[in-house]
């Protein structure tokens, strides 16, 4: 066999993996309902210790210390999973304060889905573009008329810094804010990342100064390794604005 066909082998078995592991975080949230229904607490120390045991067992010798490392990860995570919405749960605050960042494309629903995310979480929702117009005292088109996209780069990473400081909030940020790495730390110190993906064929171009003139294709390619260095997770948003909030929500465990 050639390397190709060994990594196409790995990509079927996390296939298989993760199918798996997202049937057992169903049943996690069932046994959790459980729990809950009939006021139970949700460590169960006996019970850990019996699947660690377990699990470890049923691999050979030279493979027991990962599969011990592998149950005890998936344990915390049952736990994490079980606590979540509840009074003892460890993440709780800091859910509620980190704020939910929106990048990508120019014309890919942002600014839609952001104000979506508001409606249903009652969260303030902050516009980077706002900000920076704020900045300047003139309109986005004036002020890449007058200052060029430098200019408007510039008083982009001051907006962010500013919205960084914010805590639980949505924040719709340009679409070309990932051409400065420097606005990375800025938007994730408090901050989840969601790229928000789709088609370049789908993109809007309306109102938008770089679009308006630009092969969107080809901006397409440049950027998404900068929105796939920025995001800690991604978000398809070929589809209606509730399915992509209902994903994101998830993920954020709001």
């Amino acid at each position: 066999m050639e390397l190709e066909d060994y990594r196409r082998r790995i990509d079927e078995i996390d296939d298989q993996l993760i199918g798996l592991f997202t049937e057992r975080m169903d049943t996690v949230d069932e046994i959790a309902a459980y729990k809950r229904a009939h006021a139970l607490p949700v460590l169960d120390e006996r019970r850990e210790k019996e699947k660690l045991l377990d699990m470890t067992g049923k691999t050979r010798p030279a493979l027991r210390g990962y599969a011990a490392a592998l149950c005890r990860t998936l344990l915390a995570l049952s736990r994490d999973r079980q606590r979540r919405g509840t009074a003892d749960d460890p993440d709780r605050e800091r859910r509620e304060t980190e704020n939910i960042v929106l990048i990508g494309m120019p014309g890919c629903g942002k600014t839609t889905l952001a104000r979506r995310m508001g409606e249903l979480t009652g969260r303030p929702v902050l516009n980077a573009d706002r900000r920076v117009a704020e900045l300047a005292g003139c309109s986005i088109p004036e002020i890449f008329a007058r200052r060029g996209e430098e200019g408007y780069r510039e008083l982009e990473t001051r907006a962010l810094a500013a919205l960084g400081e914010t805590v639980g909030a949505i924040i719709d940020t340009g679409g070309g804010c990932v051409t400065r790495e420097e606005n990375y730390p800025l938007l994730h110190k408090n901050g989840t990342i969601f790229w928000i993906e789709r088609p370049a064929a789908l993109l809007a171009r309306e109102g938008r100064p770089l679009s308006e003139r630009a092969d969107l294709e080809d901006m397409y390619a440049r950027r998404a390794p900068l929105y796939r260095r920025f995001a800690d997770f991604r978000i398809r948003n070929d589809r209606t604005v509730d399915e992509a909030a209902a994903e994101l929500l998830e993920i954020c465990g709001i």
